[in-house]
């Protein structure tokens, strides 16, 4: 079963930041979840996330048809609405729910709420701290570890137990696979991949050039992933490599894939165990890839 001291989504480094007397990094979200999660007396999955909402001061809960995934409104009375996107899916609006209740745990919240609209929630973007953290906390609203790791037990670490969870849980498959790399972040890594310039040569790409071989091409490159840890930081925006083929056969051919190989993720390289399976995200083609050290 995981421990906090195992939580990591940043590089040591940055693992942490103050805000008066609080310290507000992974262990912070996950035992404010944790709490919340016991005082809703959950027992059963899937988990019950209206009754968490309330018990943080949410009074209503509603779908708009709007750009944004989700928003969290402070209205008299010092109550708090939520607005969830109609388009998304049940996986996504509950993602995008617990997102909204972890804002509610930040101390500078508490001391002053204010509107909170996010398009990209699930994206768990390590180059915004707060977002990211939202995310980790909704993962773990949605997948509380008392109920989470003996179904993980049952299923184990491929992509048929990833599927099956995120079923049990009603939760997205991204999430899922966050989750079930936690049971044991050293060992495990779960990857989302996703076919894109890196940032310098986007705008480079769609500039004239006169010889065409030498314009920029959109490679797979990691849009966000956790585990390996005590190896390196899974950074944002490195490409895959062109020998592991499995990674990329998954989103050429659009079905699943799986092998052993050794990916470079540029601070480190690890031989593994691949899982990788095609998936489609606002329109967007991704691999999501469940990784076992070898």
């Amino acid at each position: 079963m995981i421990g906090t001291s195992s939580i990591r989504l940043f590089p040591a480094s940055t693992n942490r930041t103050n805000n008066g007397d609080e310290e507000i990094g992974e262990s912070f979200i996950y035992e404010q979840c944790k709490l919340l999660i016991e005082e809703g007396g959950i027992t059963e999955e899937p988990v019950n996330l209206p009754l968490l909402a309330s018990l943080r001061g949410v009074n209503r809960i509603q779908e708009e048809h709007m750009k944004e995934a989700g928003k969290l409104i402070p209205v008299e009375g010092g109550k708090l609405h939520i607005s969830l996107r109609s388009s998304d899916s049940r996986e996504r609006k509950n993602f995008s729910l617990g997102h909204e209740i972890t804002h509610t745990f930040f101390p500078d919240y508490k001391l002053k709420p204010h509107m909170r609209a996010e398009k990209n929630i699930g994206e768990y973007d390590s180059k915004n701290r707060v977002e990211c953290l939202c995310d980790f906390g909704a993962s773990h609203l949605l997948m509380p570890d008392k109920l989470f790791g003996p179904k993980f037990a049952q299923t184990g670490f491929s992509i048929a137990g990833l599927k099956a969870l995120a079923e049990t849980f009603h939760a997205s498959l991204e999430a899922t696979g966050m989750k079930i790399v936690a049971e044991s972040p050293e060992e495990y890594a779960f990857v989302v991949w996703e076919e894109k310039f890196k940032p310098s040569e986007k705008y480079a790409s769609t500039m004239p050039i006169l010889f065409e071989e030498y314009r920029p091409q959109k490679k797979l490159r990691v849009k966000f992933g956790f585990g390996f840890q005590n190896m390196g930081h899974l950074a944002a925006e490195k490409s895959l490599e062109e020998s592991t083929s499995i990674i990329q056969a998954a989103f050429n051919r659009d079905k699943f894939q799986k092998g052993k190989a050794e990916i470079n993720f540029g601070n480190f390289s690890v031989k593994c165990e691949i899982e990788a399976i095609p998936s489609h995200f606002q329109n967007r083609k991704r691999v999501l890839s469940v990784l076992r050290r070898v």
